[in-house]
């Protein structure tokens, strides 16, 4: 399930499709899960808290542009074509002009607002609290986003995001600072992820926005579901474009993150850029392959299932989120740049 949002990732991605071939022992193809199943479960944490903060990224994201673009007034305020929800969101600003800054903008999604993806349900509730100190471009400006409540599906989501523009970097890119403190992803199931987050990332921007380019680096330390800390460090640049296949969302498409967990590395590679490559998973020495579209569907409803049935001896059909990971509005990657 988890696992599912990997490939959206980012902001990732969100983000941030990759319809594993050994990940379900019951599949007809592809080699079954030995020794390392929990800790392969244990290395898709880490992609499905992608997804769900970047997905949040990328709302945000979304919703400042718009605004921006209309003055800062919520009457005239339409979602991108990519946000379907906004048929029941609402979305106030407390200084609603182009001029007055610091502004406090809060999407309000109440008491539950659904989509269908894909054959999969995505129901978000409650609110997202973004401070803007100045407009988007202005060197050292700061988006701060926090949540109120906030799920997707049976996902809460904590912490507070602060993304600061840094200018243009040695590249031409536009390049923004990221941090992530107390962020918390609790489940359905009663698990709990935590993380906390340092990194940058770097946008290619194009005349056409589908044709962009995102590049993500950094690091990361928490305590994953099953309690034990980890570490996780983006040893190669991540690569985040729009993919056609995927409905021009964002894609992790390039790009290596190494995992340490009590003392166990986990190697993700996400490709040489190519919108058809897999993903590979190096854990112990032993390697598992995910194309991109078996992923989303087959391990969305698969993880936590199986886990949980491994360790309590029986079914787990809370859906950690597990439908929305599968991608909703974002299925593909929500990583905005």
């Amino acid at each position: 399930m988890k696992h599912n949002r990997i490939a959206t990732a980012l902001i990732i991605l969100p983000f941030f499709v990759l319809f594993i071939s050994s990940c379900n022992t019951d599949m007809e193809e592809g080699p079954t899960l030995p020794s390392n199943e929990l800790n392969l479960d244990l290395a898709m944490d880490d992609v499905v808290a992608d997804y769900l903060f970047e997905n949040a990224d990328k709302k945000v994201e979304s919703t400042i542009i718009e605004l921006e673009q209309n003055g800062y007034q919520t009457d005239t305020e339409k979602s991108v074509p990519e946000e379907e929800d906004f048929v029941c969101q609402v979305i106030t600003v407390d200084h609603p002009d182009s001029t007055c800054f610091p502004k406090v903008i809060t999407i309000d999604y109440g008491d539950g607002c659904s989509i269908v993806f894909n054959g999969d349900t995505i129901t978000r509730k409650g609110k997202i609290i973004i401070t803007i100190t100045d407009r988007r471009f202005v060197i050292g400006s700061q988006v701060i986003t926090t949540f109120e409540e906030y799920f997707i599906n049976d996902v809460q989501i904590e912490g507070t995001r602060t993304i600061t523009f840094n200018g243009l970097n040695e590249s031409g890119y536009e390049e923004f600072a990221m941090t992530l403190e107390d962020g918390r992803l609790t489940f359905g199931d009663g698990s709990v992820y935590t993380r906390d987050a340092n990194g940058t990332r770097e946008l290619d921007r194009e005349r056409i926005r589908r044709n962009d380019t995102v590049y993500l680096s950094g690091s990361m330390e928490g305590i994953n579901t099953e309690g034990q800390e980890y570490t996780r460090t983006i040893t190669r640049k991540l690569m985040l474009i729009h993919c056609e296949e995927y409905h021009y969302r964002w894609t992790i498409v390039a790009g290596e993150i190494v995992s340490t967990l009590d003392d166990v590395e986990t190697v993700v590679d996400f490709g040489d850029g190519s919108c058809s490559t897999g993903v590979l998973f190096r854990i112990d020495n032993e390697t598992y392959y995910f194309t991109v579209n078996d992923f989303y569907h087959r391990c969305l409803h698969h993880r936590r299932h199986n886990r949980h049935q491994n360790h309590d001896g029986q079914n787990d059909n809370s859906g950690d989120g597990g439908q929305d990971d599968g991608g909703g509005d974002n299925g593909q990657n929500d990583q905005n740049g």
